[in-house]
């Protein structure tokens, strides 16, 4: 019992990590895109 609740932690803790990659991907390529357009200002 215990060891099927750490093992349901256990993914939805990998599932919310890989979430919080993609976005800070998405953060960093919508500040670079921004970046690359300041200069072609």
């Amino acid at each position: 019992m215990v060891a099927d609740e750490v093992r349901n932690l256990t993914h939805r803790t990998q599932e919310s990590a890989e979430e919080i990659h993609k976005m800070i991907t998405s953060l960093q390529a919508n500040r670079l895109k921004q970046l690359v357009d300041s200069f072609k200002i």
